[in-house]
C-alpha cells in the first residue's frame, strides 16, 4: 500500500463510532483530536443516492438474517471540514443510516428504548448526524422520540429528497414485514438481533491520510471498482478525472466543475437520459463520430479517459458541460410562445407561419425516448448556438424538416434499434457547415435501400399529422444537383375526420330520393375498436370535417372528389383503395338500387369487415408505404 494510504477491517460499530481496533486506521482519527466531533461525509461531486427498491429489499434480507461482509469503502482525510469524505462506498453506508434509522423507530413503537438509545449513540455525534451528504444538506431529523426524512427543496441539488423518502419507506415496511407469524416477544428478539447484525458488519477500509499526492483515493477506487467491473460508470468516469488531474488547486476546480455538470443533468433529465453515464455516452458517441464506445464508456477494450491527459479532460468537461447548458437553452426556449429560433439562425418575419410546426417537429424529436437517432439533431442545436455566425432561416427550416423525416423513418417506419445507425456523416458536416441536407438525404437513402420495399406502416397518434403532411406536402429545391432547401407544410390547423367509423358511431345513409337511413351502435358495434386505427383517419379543414358529419361512406367520397379534397395525397390513397374494394361496390350498387335498410346493414358490415381485416390493413400500409418511399426517393 502507498505511504499515503491506511487500511484495515472494522465493523459497522466501528466506523460509526470511529473507534478502531486496528491501531492504524485509530491513528487516522486520533489526528482530529476528539472522535466525537468527526464525521462522515458525502461531497456535492459524488454521485446521488441511486439503490433501486429491490437491491434495498435484498440488502435489508441479508442482515435481517445475519451480518455480513459489506466491501470495500474508500475514504479521504478531510481535515479542514473535519470529517473523512466518502469517495466509495455512499450507497451502502447511505443505506446502513436509513435502517438504523428504521429500526430506532420501531423499537421506540415497541418501547425497546434501551436498544433505541444505542442506536442514537451510534448516530448522532455532538448532536449531529454522524453523515452528512452536501448534496441534500441535512436530510434525518428529530422530533420527541422519532427520526423522520426530510430534505430541503433548496439544498436539493441533485433532487434526491422523494428518493431518500421512499428509501426510508422501503426500509421500513420490510422489516415490519418480518413481524408476521411470530410473537411480540419473539418480534422484539428480532429486532434486537437484527440491530447488532447490522453494528457487526463488516468492510474494508481504504484512507487517503496524506493530500499532497492529490489524485491518488481516486486511483485505488478504479482499481477497485473498473478491474472488478462493478458497474458505476459515471463514478468510475469521475474517478479518472480525478486520478488524472492530481493538483490540488486543479482539483477543486474539477470538484465545482463536476457539480455543475451533475447539476445542469438534472435540468435536462426529462430529454429520456436514464443518467449522467448515458447522457455521457451519447455526448462521447458524438465528438467521437463513432459507434465502438461501449456504454461503459469503453474503446478498444480499455476506458476513454485512460490515456488522456489532464489538458484533455479539463477541456472534454468544459465542452460536455456547455453541450448541457446548450441543451437545456434551446428546452426552455422552444416552450415560450415569444421564442422565434434567432438564437440559431437569421431569421425573417417569415419564419411566423411555420413557428408552430417547427417547434412541434423539435419537440417530438427532442422528447424521444430514442436518444441514437436525435444524437445529430441535438450536435446541430449546440453548434448552432455557439456560432456566433448563424445559419440562414432557410437552412434551419429545411434541417428541421428533413431531419423529421429521417426521424420518422428509423424510429416510426423501422423502429431500428442498433447503434449502427449514428449518422456520421451528418455529424461531420454540421462541424463543417457543410452540405448538411445532402449528408442527412443520404443517410435517410441508406437507410430506405437496406430495408424491405413493404413494411407494416405503424401511425401513432402523436405523429399522424407530420405523417400526412410528408405524405402530401414534402418537397426539394436542389442546385447544381445539391439539395439546397426542404418544403413541408404543417397540417397542425387541419382536424381528424373519421372516414370509415364515424367518432358518434352513427351513420346516414342517403338515399337516391333524398330521405335516409339512420343506424347508430347496432352498425358498428363489432367494428368500434377499429374507430381510431390509422386507416379509419384522414386530415381535412374544419368546414369539411362538419360537411361531411356522419354520412356514408360513398356521400362522404362524392364530397371529397367533388371539393378536390383527394388533392391530398393520403387522402387518394384511401379513396383509391376504398374503391378497388369489391365489398365497397357492392355498397355502391345498394345506393344505386335503393336498396332496403337491413340489405344496406348487411353490405355495410360486409365492407366494415372488409376493409378492416388483417389482410386489407396490411395491403393498405404497404400502399401507403410504397407512396412514402417514393416521395423521398425523389426528393
Amino acid at each position: 500500500m502507498k505511504n499515503n494510504m491506511v487500511s484495515g477491517v472494522a465493523s459497522i460499530q466501528e466506523i460509526f463510532n470511529f473507534e478502531f481496533e486496528d491501531k492504524s486506521l485509530n491513528g487516522v482519527i486520533a489526528e482530529f483530536g476528539n472522535r466525537r466531533n468527526v464525521y462522515l461525509s458525502i461531497p456535492k461531486y459524488q454521485r446521488e443516492y441511486t439503490w433501486e427498491d429491490n437491491k434495498i429489499k435484498t440488502f435489508v434480507d441479508d442482515i435481517y438474517i445475519n451480518s455480513k461482509f459489506l466491501g470495500i469503502i474508500v475514504l479521504e482525510k478531510n481535515r479542514k471540514h473535519n470529517c473523512l469524505d466518502i469517495v466509495d462506498g455512499q450507497q451502502r453506508i447511505t443505506t446502513l443510516i436509513l435502517v438504523c434509522v428504521c429500526l430506532y423507530n420501531i423499537l421506540q413503537k415497541e418501547e425497546e428504548t434501551v436498544k433505541a438509545n444505542e442506536i442514537m449513540a451510534v448516530l448522532e455525534h455532538q448532536n449531529n448526524l454522524i453523515l452528512w451528504n452536501d448534496s441534500v444538506g441535512k436530510f434525518i431529523h428529530k422530533r420527541e422520540n422519532e427520526l423522520y426524512i426530510n430534505v430541503l427543496e433548496e439544498d436539493d441539488i441533485y433532487r434526491q429528497g422523494a428518493k431518500f423518502k421512499e428509501a426510508y419507506d422501503v426500509i421500513y415496511k420490510k422489516i415490519k414485514s418480518y413481524k408476521s407469524d411470530i410473537s411480540k416477544r419473539e418480534w422484539k428478539t428480532k429486532l434486537i438481533q437484527m440491530v447488532m447484525h447490522v453494528f457487526d458488519c463488516q468492510m474494508v477500509l481504504f484512507v487517503n491520510v496524506i493530500s499532497k499526492n492529490e489524485g491518488s483515493i481516486e486511483e485505488i477506487y478504479i482499481d477497485i471498482n473498473e478491474k472488478a467491473q462493478r458497474l458505476d460508470e459515471e463514478s468510475i468516469f469521475k474517478g479518472y478525472c480525478f486520478s488524472k488531474i492530481k493538483d490540488s488547486s486543479m482539483q477543486e476546480n474539477l470538484k465545482c466543475q463536476w457539480i455543475d455538470i451533475k447539476q445542469d443533468f438534472y435540468k435536462i433529465k426529462d430529454l429520456h437520459f436514464k443518467d449522467l453515464s448515458s447522457l455521457l455516452h451519447k455526448y462521447l458517441l458524438i465528438k467521437e463520430r463513432t459507434t465502438r464506445i461501449s456504454e461503459h464508456l469503453h474503446i478498444n477494450g480499455k476506458h476513454y479517459l485512460e490515456d488522456k491527459h489532464p489538458s484533455e479532460i479539463v477541456h472534454l468537461l468544459k465542452e460536455f458541460n456547455l453541450f448541457e447548458k446548450n441543451l437545456y437553452i434551446y428546452k426552455t426556449n422552444i416552450d415560450s410562445k415569444t421564442y422565434r429560433f434567432s438564437d440559431l439562425a437569421k431569421v425573417k418575419r417569415t419564419i411566423d407561419d411555420d413557428l408552430d410546426f417547427l417547434k412541434k417537429i423539435s419537440n417530438y424529436i427532442l422528447f424521444a425516448k430514442q436518444n441514437i437517432y436525435k444524437l445529430a439533431f441535438l450536435h446541430y442545436i449546440d453548434v448552432n448556438l455557439t456560432m456566433t455566425t448563424k445559419v440562414s432561416q432557410v437552412d434551419l427550416q429545411s434541417f428541421f424538416r428533413l431531419y423529421y423525416v429521417y426521424f420518422f423513418i428509423c424510429v416510426d417506419i423501422f423502429q431500428i434499434r442498433t447503434r449502427s445507425y449514428l449518422p456520421i456523416k451528418v455529424i461531420e458536416a454540421i462541424d463543417e457547415n457543410e452540405s448538411i441536407l445532402e449528408s442527412l438525404y443520404e443517410e435517410i437513402r441508406m437507410i430506405l435501400e437496406q430495408k424491405s420495399d413493404s413494411v407494416r406502416f405503424v401511425i401513432n397518434k402523436g405523429n399522424f399529422k407530420l405523417l400526412y403532411s410528408i405524405l402530401d406536402t414534402v418537397e426539394s429545391k436542389r442546385s447544381n444537383n445539391k439539395l439546397i432547401e426542404i418544403k413541408l407544410k404543417s397540417y397542425s390547423t387541419k382536424t381528424i375526420e373519421h372516414l370509415i367509423i364515424n367518432d358518434s358511431l352513427k351513420l346516414n345513409w342517403k338515399r337516391k330520393q333524398g330521405d335516409e337511413y339512420k343506424f347508430s351502435e347496432e352498425l358498428y358495434l363489432e367494428y368500434k375498436e377499429f374507430k381510431d386505427l390509422e386507416n379509419n383517419l384522414i386530415l381535412v379543414s374544419n368546414k369539411d370535417n362538419e360537411a361531411m358529419g356522419t354520412f356514408d361512406i360513398i356521400t362522404k367520397i362524392g364530397y371529397i372528389e367533388k371539393n378536390n379534397l383527394d388533392k391530398s395525397k393520403h387522402i387518394s390513397i384511401y379513396l383509391n383503395y376504398i374503391k378497388s374494394l369489391n365489398s365497397y361496390k357492392l355498397l355502391v350498387e345498394a345506393k344505386n338500387e335503393d336498396l332496403s335498410k337491413i340489405e344496406v346493414l348487411k353490405r355495410y358490415k360486409d365492407f366494415l369487415s372488409d376493409y378492416f381485416s388483417t389482410e386489407k390493413i396490411n395491403t393498405l400500409s404497404s400502399n401507403l408505404y410504397s407512396v412514402f418511399r417514393r416521395k423521398i426517393w425523389e426528393l
